[in-house]
């Protein structure tokens, strides 16, 4: 995604990058990204939780305005709330304890 938001940026149309893998968009440096610490696959939250995705989309758009120049990565004040791991093939599980017992639980 950094490569095509630096293609649009020249072209003179401003872009944020929302994303969840925070050693690939150091890497790909795109003008200005919205980093999440969320599963993978749910960049801008859970499944029909509006409230939440258009604060997410509120507060990466404010990057726009707030972004100090190229290479701007800030790091969104949302936390996903309880741990989750991520198996390659099997997409994120959400780690839930119950009775002191580890399940997984997508």
């Amino acid at each position: 995604m950094g490569l095509i938001a630096r293609g649009l940026e020249r072209r003179g149309l401003p872009t944020v990058v929302v994303g969840h893998m925070l050693d690939i968009m150091e890497l790909n440096r795109p003008p200005r990204a919205a980093f999440l610490d969320f599963p993978l696959g749910h960049p801008f939250g859970r499944p029909g939780d509006r409230p939440r995705q258009l604060a997410i989309l509120r507060e990466a758009l404010r990057l726009l305005e707030t972004g100090t120049g190229p290479g701007t990565l800030a790091q969104l004040p949302f936390a996903w709330g309880e741990p989750f791991t991520f198996t390659p093939g099997q997409g994120p599980k959400v780690n839930k304890s119950v009775s002191g017992v580890q399940s997984d639980r997508e």
